[in-house]
This record gives C-alpha cells, structure tokens and sequence, in this order.
C-alpha cells in the first residue's frame, strides 16, 4: 500500500495533512496520494475522505492488479475503458481505452481469474477501482484508474486474504511466520516479489504520464487507491 503510494507523485514525501489524519499522505506540488488499505470498503472510505479534503478536480484509483489474460505482462500497466464491479455488476467508465479492468470482493486465485476472464471479457482485476469511481461519481468527479500488473493469470498465489486485517493493512509478520514453515510455497512468493518490483517501478511513470494528459500543464490533487505490497 505504501510502497504504491511512495511511486505516485514523482517527489513525494510522506506527510499527513492534519494531526487527526486517517491515512498516509504523499505530496508532490498539486498531487496527493492516499494510501487507502486493500479492499473496497477501505478504498471507498479513503477516496470520500480525500475528496471532503483537497475538493479534486481527478481521483485516480492507482495500484496493483493480476492479469486475466496471457498476453497482459507482468510488470505493464492497464488503463481500462471501463471499471466492472463484480459484486453489484455495476460499470464505470475507466478513463482509458484499454479494455476492461474488473474489480473483485476477494484476491483472486487462477480458477477465479479464468472465470472473471471469461464472464466480463476483462484483461486484469483488482479490489479497489469500482469502489473508488463509485465515489467519484456520486462526488461529480472524474475518475481515472491505472493499475500496475503484479501476477499473472496463471501465478499460484498464496491464501493473502487471510492476513488481511479489518483495518485493510496486511499483516506481514502473521504472513512471514505462516510462509516459513512451508517451503514448498516459496517458489510462488519469489515469483510474486519480482513481478511486485516490476510492476511498482512501471506504475509511477504510468501515474506521471496520465496527470500530464489529463492535466496537461500542471499538476493536480488525486486520490490514489491502494492495493496490495509486495505480496499481492
């Protein structure tokens, strides 16, 4: 989540805005990143707050997502047209051209991901970005959303849900101690760590390159959806 918000904002620092801040904030000129926490209701939570504080022009859903196809790489990124929730079917438009960015209540697995594929034809999923333009729109905000590619369609991720706390902060140590003992999940941890790396330095260019297209001249203030670190 941090690691997410730390590449947005080409010199962001870490600085909450007020004493009573509930989030990490990164600034950078006009652009602000958010670190939400994973998951919708933590996304939602962040946005409605970022908006109530900086009154944005553009909220942008920023962060890591899988792949639902095999020619979407590990370590891309994916501006989608559209934003499907797969809970409320809900659509949103994506603020890209590049297909169909499905977002999903739970992280998900290779039989999950082959069935998101199949069902709404999409090219990668996530947790956060419904939910984000969702709030956008009942604000009268644009919304754009951007997503760095950290597994692939057929990556055998570990169960991560487990150590996800309410609060949507991932419980690293929790994890750590579960993965030590059980050596034959190493493999895909190493393989998730590199395409974490990879997709976190695409990501920051990726964010750059849309605020100088949709606010071509100057920076602007933009709420920045988080997923999950380097074990999503």
């Amino acid at each position: 989540m941090e690691r997410e918000a730390r590449c947005l904002p080409s010199e962001g620092q870490p600085r909450g805005i007020r004493s009573q801040a509930p989030y990490g904030v990164f600034e950078s000129g006009e652009a602000v990143g958010i670190v939400s926490g994973i998951g919708g209701k933590c996304a939602a939570d962040a946005a409605f707050w970022g908006i109530r504080e900086f009154q944005p022009e553009l909220v942008i859903s920023a962060g890591f997502a899988g792949a639902l196809r095999a020619e979407v790489e590990v370590g891309s990124c994916v501006r989608p047209e559209w934003v499907i929730d797969s809970e409320t079917q809900e659509r949103f438009p994506g603020g890209g051209s590049e297909g169909v960015l499905v977002t999903a209540p739970a992280i998900a697995g290779i039989h999950h991901k082959h069935a998101l594929a199949s069902r709404y034809s999409a090219c990668a999923v996530d947790m956060e970005a419904a939910a984000v333009a969702r709030a956008a729109r009942e604000q009268g905000i644009r919304f754009a959303a951007v997503k760095a590619i950290s597994d692939g369609i057929g990556t055998n991720l570990p169960p991560l849900d487990r150590f996800i706390d309410p609060k949507g902060r991932f419980e690293e140590v929790r994890f750590v101690t579960w993965a030590a003992i059980r050596p034959w999940s190493w493999p895909a941890l190493f393989e998730l760590a590199r395409g974490t790396r990879a997709a976190n330095l695409e990501l920051g260019r990726a964010v750059r390159n849309l605020l100088q297209q949709e606010l071509p001249g100057r920076g602007e203030r933009l709420s920045s959806s988080a997923a999950i670190t380097t074990n999503r």
